[in-house]
């Protein structure tokens, strides 16, 4: 299954295990400066959105 990165402009795109995506942190603090990095706007991020740290 591929991911894409979730950012906007990114065209990553990976096959598990050949680059490494990340999670959005649980954290309210943190999860908000990896929303804000994203730069998307009006976006609200599932459990399986991917950036590219």
């Amino acid at each position: 299954m591929a991911v894409s990165c979730c950012v906007v402009n990114c065209t990553r795109r990976f096959k598990p295990k050949d680059i490494p995506f990340y999670s959005l942190p649980k954290d309210p603090s943190k999860r908000q400066k990896w929303l804000v990095a994203t730069n998307r706007k009006s976006w609200i991020p599932t459990e399986y959105d991917r950036p590219l740290a």
